[in-house]
């Protein structure tokens, strides 16, 4: 069992307690102040610079780096589907 889980719209850890809340594009905390955004394949932050981007399995970092792989994410996050707004959630909360 991973730590973390999805629940509609929801990230809640392993005590169910609500880390973070997906609404549209937008990605807010616990406490609803946006921390990022999805555009596209993109992953930006509550500034709107980009912090991350998809490519193909491979999830790279502004300058390019590969932080990690779609397949691994999904392994982290129980009942979690999609890509580009679980990469988000990912970066900003798990990683």
């Amino acid at each position: 069992m991973s730590g973390y889980r999805m629940q509609g719209s929801s990230l809640l850890d392993s005590s169910y307690r609500k880390v973070a809340e997906v609404q549209g594009n937008a990605i807010y905390d616990d406490s609803y102040r946006k921390v990022g955004e999805v555009n596209g394949d993109q992953i930006l932050d509550s500034s709107y610079r980009k912090v991350a981007e998809i490519q193909g399995d491979n999830v790279l970092d502004e300058a390019w780096r590969t932080i990690g792989s779609l397949r691994e994410i999904r392994a982290q996050i129980d009942d979690a589907a999609g890509g580009a707004t679980l990469v988000a959630l990912w970066y900003f909360f798990i990683r």
